[in-house]
């Protein structure tokens, strides 16, 4: 098979699942909503692809997945895919140059990159409302959603890991970069 055929696959298959993820986050379920809360996967997965594809193809989804994300928010279509794009791509030279590539890092920058983008969304919402605070923003809002999402970015990153085995050409190690 010609390399931009596999290419074309491993696209396709990371836009289903994108796409899939997208789906079970908006869908209203009890399973995975705690009141007004709900469990993150697009970015998970988007730290996922950055950490074992590689940083363009994380950002791309980044792109694609704040896309889909502004489709359910009330903030100007965009923003966060200006922000995921943007962040997502310098995470990933970060991560090329200073981390190993596992599970365990996963979940941190995971958790640590919806707190950002949640404080973020939270800052812009409650710019101009009194009472408002970043503390409260991030005990209230930010911190819970990450903490619901982490089964979730555990299950993604399994599956991102052992797609991109299967999927990524052999010179980019998986071990570290």
């Amino acid at each position: 098979m010609k390399p931009s055929h596999k290419k074309t696959i491993k696209l396709a298959i990371y836009t289903v699942i994108c796409l899939f993820l997208f789906l079970l986050q908006t869908v209203p379920n009890p399973l995975i909503r705690i009141g007004v809360l709900r469990a993150e996967y697009l970015i998970p997965f988007c730290v996922a692809l950055t950490l074992f594809d590689s940083a363009k193809t994380g950002a791309g989804f980044g792109l694609f997945g704040g896309l889909l994300l502004d489709m359910d928010s009330p903030l100007l279509f965009g923003l966060s895919a200006l922000f995921l794009l943007l962040v997502l791509y310098f995470a990933g030279e970060w991560i090329r140059t200073r981390l190993f590539k596992n599970l365990r890092n996963a979940i941190w920058l995971s958790a640590s990159l919806i707190i950002i983008y949640y404080l973020f969304i939270y800052t812009l919402t409650r710019l101009f409302l009194p009472g408002g605070t970043l503390l409260t923003g991030f005990l209230d809002y930010a911190l819970p959603t990450a903490l619901i999402s982490l089964p979730g970015i555990i299950i993604v990153n399994w599956i991102i890991r052992g797609l991109a085995r299967r999927l990524v050409p052999e010179e980019i190690n998986l071990t570290r970069s």
